[in-house]
């Protein structure tokens, strides 16, 4: 049980540094367009 809420919340780790690159790639792609 314990290493499966682990695995979870190293896979909301991950995503959310995912999200986190994914939102300043585009505002940084919109600030090289449109800047």
């Amino acid at each position: 049980l314990v290493a499966g809420l682990d695995l979870s919340w190293n896979l909301n780790k991950h995503s959310m540094l995912g999200n986190l690159s994914i939102f300043i790639l585009s505002e940084w792609l919109a600030q090289k367009l449109y800047g």
